[in-house]
């Protein structure tokens, strides 16, 4: 079961000599798992959004979108490390199309499993 709370949030602007930033207002999502299952970590996010945030129906796609976050990680790990996407010489358009082109193409359908799983809200 996960238990889902939300609030406002107002993050205070960092005091800088001859600088003046304003507050940044928006809302957090707390999500922790009760009872994860056996030998997994539970869930216990906080999550920070500009989006506004007041009840369970608003926090589940911020929910949603966090939980894809890790396929999105190993997408990159992916691309540095198994393409060797930054030894690419892309400094101009017509070496970058090109190489991106191959290391899409050798990425796309590749699908990886993780312990991450996602989060499904009902």
């Amino acid at each position: 079961m996960l238990q889902v709370r939300t609030t406002r949030a107002t993050l205070k602007a960092p005091a800088r000599t001859g600088v003046r930033w304003d507050d940044l207002a928006g809302y957090a999502v707390l999500a922790r798992e009760e009872n994860p299952p056996l030998g997994q970590h539970p869930i216990d996010w906080t999550l920070l959004t500009s989006l506004p945030v007041t009840n369970l129906a608003t926090a589940a796609p911020i929910l949603e979108w966090y939980s894809g976050r890790w396929e999105i990680e190993v997408f990159f790990k992916v691309l540095k490390s198994g393409c060797r996407v930054e030894l690419l010489p892309l400094e101009t358009a017509d070496r970058r199309d090109p190489g991106l082109e191959r290391t899409s193409t050798s990425t796309r359908g590749r699908r990886t499993t993780s312990s991450a799983e996602k989060v499904t809200i009902p």
